[in-house]
């Protein structure tokens, strides 16, 4: 079998999906739960960065590449062996595998990521598993990252959507309306633990427009985040709409909740 099949055969195996790694570690832990030895050997090994030290330094900055790629080759074996012993201990566990996606900016362009915890449900212990990237059509676990919760991650707005418990559109103010002031307003936000906007920066928008908005956001509320079952800060983007319809006194102000905002590369990095 050739490369190009090997990989057509593991992605459509394991599709590059949440779901789709945790159909792949599920696999690994039932290996581990018959005592196949040979079969979780062989999964982790499937797991490995092919051409690692080409591939970080491709994906990260010059000098950032190598700082992961060295530590990657030197500990590989050791960090297989560690991660062999894991399922042998989760074997012994009955539990559930969760799956979180995630974009990390600390790339070169935008990188997917899947975080994997184990969920026990015998009282247990809960148990990190690892960080995954999928490339060349299988999930590869980047045993460089350890355990280290973050204090924060960003989300796209149509995440953060789905936590809205509370949302208050900003009053079209008349000044404005007359003198046809539209468009869009964009904030860059940070969300608590709890839900609540503790930091709204204007990155796009008319003056008098931002201040509005900025009024509405202080009534936001949001369900917490949870990353592996803890809730944590987030950052994300909210965003309204402007529109000014007629002319005069027969002017009429409209404004809207933006649902979908592309990524722009000047909201920052998320802190880790």
């Amino acid at each position: 079998m050739n490369v190009s099949q090997t990989q057509a055969v593991g992605s459509a195996q394991y599709p590059d999906t949440p779901n789709g790694l945790q159909k792949f570690l599920s696999e690994l832990w039932a290996a581990a739960k018959s005592g196949d030895q040979a079969k979780v050997h062989s999964m982790i090994k499937q797991t490995e960065i092919p051409d690692y030290r080409n591939w970080f330094c491709s994906v990260y900055v010059p000098g950032s590449g190598l700082s992961w790629a060295i530590p990657y080759g030197n500990y590989l074996v050791q960090n297989e062996q560690t991660f062999e012993a894991l399922w042998e201990k989760l074997a012994q566990d009955e539990g559930e595998i969760r799956v979180q996606s995630r974009m990390s900016h600390s790339s070169r362009t935008p990188l997917d990521i899947y975080d994997a915890d184990w969920k026990s449900r015998t009282g247990a212990r809960d148990e990190w598993i690892g960080e995954f990237i999928y490339i060349d059509g299988m999930f590869r676990w980047n045993s460089t990252v350890h355990r280290a919760f973050p204090s924060r991650v960003r989300v796209s707005n149509g995440v953060i959507d789905g936590l809205v418990e509370h949302r208050t559109l900003p009053k079209y103010p008349e000044a404005a309306i007359r003198a046809g002031f539209k468009g869009d307003v964009i904030f860059k936000v940070v969300i608590d633990e709890t839900g609540k906007i503790v930091r709204s920066e204007p990155v796009e928008g008319q003056p008098l427009l931002i201040a509005t908005s900025m009024d509405a956001l202080r009534d936001f509320r949001f369900r917490p985040y949870q990353f592996s079952g803890r809730p944590i800060q987030v950052e994300s983007r909210i965003g309204f709409h402007f529109e000014v319809k007629g002319k005069g006194d027969k002017a009429k102000g409209k404004v809207e909740y933006i649902s979908t905002i592309p990524y722009h590369p000047e909201f920052g990095r998320a802190t880790h």
